[in-house]
Parts: C-alpha cells; structure tokens; sequence
C-alpha cells in the first residue's frame, strides 16, 4: 500500500462515515442525492470487493470471518475499493496529488541542498591569491555541524509524531499542514485539511510513517548538499590552484592539529599516506595573518595542498554524504515498514468491511417497518443464501435494556456479522457491581473484539462511555470494539437506530482517542446512507 493508497482510503471512510446531524437537509432533494450516490458507492465497492475475493480465491460466506485475521486479504480488499473509486471519480480523490505534493517536496529539498552545498563549498574554499584555504573552517562546517545535525534529526525524529498543537487536533506537523494545504488547494484543502483534523483519534497509527517520511525528505536535503559540495570542491581542485592553510587563536601547536586531523582519518586511513596530512605537512601548513605568511616559511605551497585536499574530499565523504545517505535509506525504508506494519483493522475500516463485504444477505431486504403483517416465528437470526462462517471470538456485551431481549439478539447480530461469540455479558443494570463482573468475564475470555449493544435512544451518558473505557482496559490495547444501537419492533425485528443517535454517539466515542471504537450498524452500508 502507498501512502496515496492510504490518503485515498481515509478519504473515503470519512466520507462513508459521516453522519446527518440535525438541521441536514437529509430530507430535501439534496438529502436525496447525497443518499443515492452514497448507495451507488457501496454498490460500487461491493462489486470491486467481490472480484477481489473471487482473485483471492476466498468464498464469499468466510469473507467476514478471514478477514478479520488475514491483513493481505484485508489490504487488497481495501485496495480494490480505493481502485474502484478512483476510476468511478475520475481523478476526485486526492491521494495521488499527495503523493506528487511529497515528490515535488522532495525535488525541492534536493534543488536546496544542491544550492547550499554549492554555496558554501564555494565560500569556504574561496581563495584570492593572497590568504590560503583555512581547512578548519571546512571541517567545523562541513564535517562537525553535518554531524551534530544527523544526530538532532534522529534524536527527534521520535518525537515529532508526539508533538500535539495547543488545541489538541493532531501533532503540530499535521497543523502546520493542514494549514499549508488550505491555502494551496483552496475548497478541496479545507475539505482535505478537516479530514485530517477527524483523523485526530488514528493519528498514532500513521505516527510512524508520518516522521520517517519527513525525516527521508530532510535526508535528501543533507545528501544533495554533499553531492553539491563535493562537485563544487572537485570541481574548484581541478580547475583553480587552491592553497590551504590553518590558523586558530586557541593554544594549540602543530603537534595537537595533527592528532586531530589523525583522528579524523582513521576511517579511511587505509587508503595510504596520501589522504592523511603528515605531521610535517601540518606544521608547515600554519598561517600567520600578522605576518601574511605561513610559519614555517613554505617554499612550494603545492605539497600541501596536495594532502590537504585529498582529506577534505574523504572527511566529506565519510562524515557527509554517506551517513546521510545511509539516513536516507534509514528513513525511507521505515516510512515503507510503517506502510507494510499497519494492520487495517481499525473501527472506520470495520465499519467499511461491514457495509462491502457479501455476508448477512438476509438484511439486504425492506426495512422492518415497511413490512406489513405478522412476524414470522423463529429466533430472529437473519436468513440469507449465504453461509456465514464464524470470525474472531468476540464478546457480546448487552448493556441495559438490551439483557431483557434474549438470545436472539445475539443471535442475530453474530449472524451479520460472522461473529464467534467468546462471551455473552450484561451491563448497565441496576447492580453496581454487576459491570465489573461483566468486565471480568471479558478479561478472561479471550476475546479478540467486543461488539456493545445499546436500545436505540440510549444516549453517550458519562456512565457508558466510562464502561467503553473500562472495557478497552480489559481487552487490552488495539482490540476492536463496536457499539451497536438496536431498535427493536413489536414483533422482534431489528433495526438501527436514526443517523442523529448514530452520529451523536460518533462524536462522543471520538473524545476517547482509540482509533478501535466506532460504531457500527445492523444493515449494510447503514452508516453511509
């Protein structure tokens, strides 16, 4: 997966995930439309899904449940959708302009370190016939500060995806972006921009890959500032007569600069005498500006500048260009790792499995209440041509009035969503003690998900998102968990809850800051229409 892939796919599950409010014009002709495109959308990705499947060699009844352990089945699942999209919008979607935005960032730090390097190459090896080379400056800058600077880029680099900007929207990188991308792309970069302030929750997922990207694009700045230097030193060498010298207000004689320059070779030491100024080269090779003259009274400046280069050119080669090419390297294949390392299974691609993939093919029908006459007898299990297999083990959690419907609410909620039921469970009653034992039996049953079910009405109280945080604690980080609002008729249909409630709990659960809780909905694509 690219990152424009992965642009791509956040685009699309924030824009299936929102939820009319109130005051929406879900009513009106535009309510409408927006409901119709969103229809055509999952019907869209259903198809490309189901091709990806058949590729994939995987029967339709066992996708829900492969998918929820299988992350190549999960990326090139997703995959297909994006693709689908991409070619249905036709250039809308604005994950491949990101990633030439990032070539184009990248391209303009390497036009920057070439000029700088150039730059000061050039100024350190100036030389007017009259003062020589001072070879210490080219060191402190071009060996010393280059050093200092690799070492600070990874001793922040960890840190740059912990920075939080003073209103709490994300890392202080992802506002200064964000804000950047606002005043580039005009309405799509506001539109891009609030994606990435909804992101806030995920945000420790793409932490990674965002601070190796920007640490590789800051490495291309550092190795193109070498490959400028060391053209421009070789070039000047070639073409120019250099004289270098050396000259320091410090008490340090020849002797001391020789041991430092010394150990300053001994990593390419082994290429012979020549790259290593001898003592000798380095005693005859201090300035005086006093006397415009150097010490040792030089007859013939060309011997040293013969050793004198050679080191310049092999210090700027080791301590340059090939450590920062190696953080180049570093960083880049982080940023990929970052890629290959996200698992996908967070609760907005839940929710996109739960609307695209083919199971529960029973609630692809009228809406219970549109259907008129007795219900039909049986334990409300969904029917359906499909098969479904049983998924991850999963504890089903009933809080409140739920408990008093039976079985067949889980029943039927396990069949839409391929579920294994690891542990079935009541909370919210009027026992205090009962969530914690309703906890306990979670903790010990070795679930890999929990799936919260709520009546319909039952609002974001204090107490209920306290018990949802309760219930990550006793999971364990990074589990899903998916709150599910149940209307519940007469005659013991199920049905979701209206898109206001959906939408009220969605803002609510976004205050936790666990990319793992959404919510979810008992018709496929529910949260979309």
């Amino acid at each position: 997966m690219r990152v424009a892939d992965l642009v791509d796919l956040e685009w699309l599950l924030r824009d299936r995930g929102e939820e009319r409010g109130p005051g929406s014009d879900a009513d009106g002709p535009a309510g409408e439309g927006r409901a119709d495109a969103r229809r055509a959308e999952i019907e869209r990705g259903r198809d490309a899904v189901r091709r990806a499947l058949e590729d994939a060699g995987v029967p339709a009844g066992e996708a829900r449940a492969r998918v929820a352990g299988d992350r190549a089945l999960r990326e090139s699942l997703l995959t297909a959708w994006v693709g689908a999209e991409r070619i249905e919008r036709s250039g809308d979607l604005p994950g491949e302009r990101v990633e030439s935005a990032l070539s184009l960032l990248r391209l303009g730090f390497v036009v920057l370190g070439l000029c700088v390097g150039t730059g000061a190459a050039s100024a350190l090896l100036a030389y007017d016939g009259s003062t020589p080379v001072n070879v210490l400056w080219f060191v402190a800058i071009l060996f010393g500060l280059q050093i200092v600077s690799l070492v600070l880029s990874f001793l922040v680099a960890p840190l740059l995806g912990r920075l939080r900007s003073p209103g709490g929207s994300g890392g202080l990188l992802q506002s200064g972006l964000r804000s950047l991308v606002r005043r580039l792309l005009g309405g799509r970069g506001r539109k891009l921009a609030a994606i990435a302030s909804a992101m806030r929750t995920r945000n420790r997922l793409y932490a990674t890959i965002e601070r190796w990207t920007l640490f590789a694009i800051w490495q291309r700045f550092g190795v193109a500032l070498n490959v400028g230097a060391l053209t421009t030193c070789l070039f000047l060498v070639t073409f120019s007569d250099l004289v270098f010298g050396w000259s320091t207000t410090l008490q340090l004689d020849s002797r001391d600069v020789h041991a430092i320059v010394s150990g300053m070779a001994m990593p390419w030491a082994w290429l012979g005498d020549a790259f290593v100024p001898s003592e000798a080269i380095v005693a005859a090779s201090r300035w005086s500006r006093m006397d415009g003259a150097f010490v040792g009274g030089v007859a013939d400046a060309s011997t040293l500048a013969s050793q004198w280069w050679r080191f310049l050119v092999a210090g700027l080669c080791c301590y340059g260009f090939v450590p920062r090419s190696l953080a180049l390297w570093y960083g880049a294949h982080q940023a990929r790792r970052g890629l290959r390392a996200l698992r996908l299974d967070h609760a907005a691609v839940e929710q996109a499995f739960d609307a695209l993939l083919p199971i529960g093919a029973g609630w692809d029908a009228p809406a219970p209440d549109a259907v008129r006459g007795p219900a039909p007898a049986g334990s409300g299990r969904p029917a359906g041509p499909v098969e479904v297999a049983a998924g991850v083990p999963t504890a089903v959690v009933c809080w409140g009035s739920v408990a008093r419907a039976g079985q067949a609410v889980v029943d039927a909620v396990a069949a839409r969503f391929g579920l294994a039921v690891a542990a079935r469970v009541d909370a919210g009653g009027a026992e205090l003690d009962g969530d914690e034992r309703a906890l306990a039996v979670v903790r010990s049953a070795g679930a890999e998900r929990a799936l919260l079910l709520l009546d319909a009405g039952q609002q974001p109280t204090k107490d209920a998102l306290r018990f949802v945080g309760a219930l990550r604690t006793a999971l364990g980080d990074n589990v899903g968990i998916a709150v599910l609002l149940v209307e519940r008729g007469a005659g013991g249909q199920l049905a979701d809850a209206d898109a206001d409630e959906r939408a009220a709990w969605r803002r609510s659960l976004t205050t936790l800051d666990d990319a793992w809780v959404g919510v979810a909905t008992l018709v496929p694509g529910g949260g979309a229409a």
